[in-house]
Formats: C-alpha cells, structure tokens, sequence
C-alpha cells in the first residue's frame, strides 16, 4: 500500500542520516567493506530475513522491511560473531540499531533478525549497549507490551505527520 511505501521511504531515509551522522574516521573502511559485501550479497541477505522471520514469528506474514540490507546483514554478522567488526564499528551498529526499532511503526522484522542472531547469547554479554538493543527488540516482538497499542497508534500520528511534511515541502 502506499502508506506502507511511505513508511519504508522515511525509515531509509532516516536510516541513511544515521549512518551519515554515525561513521566516522575510526569507522569508514568497516563502513565502505561492508557496503561492498552487501552488493554481493542481497540474494543471501533476503532469504536469511525471510527464514529469521519464519523461525521468530512463525506464518503471520511479515510487515515491509523498512531496515537497509547494509544494516540487517551487518547486525546479523556482529551479534552472531563478536569479533567481526571492531568495537567502535559494533556500537555504531547497535546506536543505529537501537534508534530504528524505536523510529519504526513496525519493527518486528529487524527485531526478529537481532534476536535470531543473539540466539541464546544475549545474557552473557557484557556490554551495556548491546543487553540495551536486545531488551529493546524482545519489546518490539511482545506480543502482550502494555503500550504496543500506543506504540501503533504514536507510529501512524508520525507516518501522517511525515507525509503532512512532504506534501508542504513539494508545494
């Protein structure tokens, strides 16, 4: 539907301010080496999202992906193997991370790929940044979250607002 491209539209466009304001001298080859990866690796990406999804939330059907392959692929990849990226390069993915589940209407999908990647690792990490996105992404999957309600209905007030917002700036 449109409403959901125009949600998929804002949320990259958000997710590419957050890379921009995000990577920096300590981080820009990580940054261009993983966007090379991504390149060669869309197909695999995909079906690894379709079957994290599948395996998280069994036949319900999966809402658009509003989260960049870059960022789902190197999620997946960081979490399921701490030493893939340095340190700096791991936080910057889970800043990013953490600021698209709270930004999207629908986060389940990349709250699926994070937690399917932790696997039963996530209560032995020590980091402090990383237990956060996790605890934020069982959240997102909640099925009984006492504001999953509220969260909707916050997402649809944005996505009208957003759209609101395009339409004065095209006039």
């Amino acid at each position: 539907s449109d409403s959901d491209d125009a949600e998929a539209k804002y949320c990259r466009e958000y997710e590419v301010s957050l890379w921009v304001d995000a990577v920096g001298q300590s981080t820009i080859q990580e940054f261009v080496q993983l966007m090379k990866e991504v390149k060669k690796s869309r197909l695999r990406t995909k079906i690894m999202i379709s079957q994290v999804w599948s395996s998280v939330c069994g036949k319900i059907t999966m809402p658009p992906l509003c989260t960049s392959f870059a960022l789902l692929s190197s999620i997946s990849h960081s979490l399921a193997d701490t030493q893939s990226y340095s340190e700096a390069f791991s936080s910057l993915l889970v800043r990013v991370g953490m600021k698209l589940l709270s930004f999207q209407t629908d986060p389940r999908p990349l709250a699926s790929v994070i937690l399917h990647s932790v696997g039963g690792n996530g209560s032995d990490r020590k980091h402090g940044e990383l237990n956060e996105l996790i605890d934020l992404a069982k959240r997102s999957l909640s099925k009984d979250s006492p504001n999953k309600r509220c969260d909707e209905d916050i997402g649809k007030t944005l996505l009208r607002l957003r759209q609101a917002i395009t339409m004065i700036k095209s006039t």
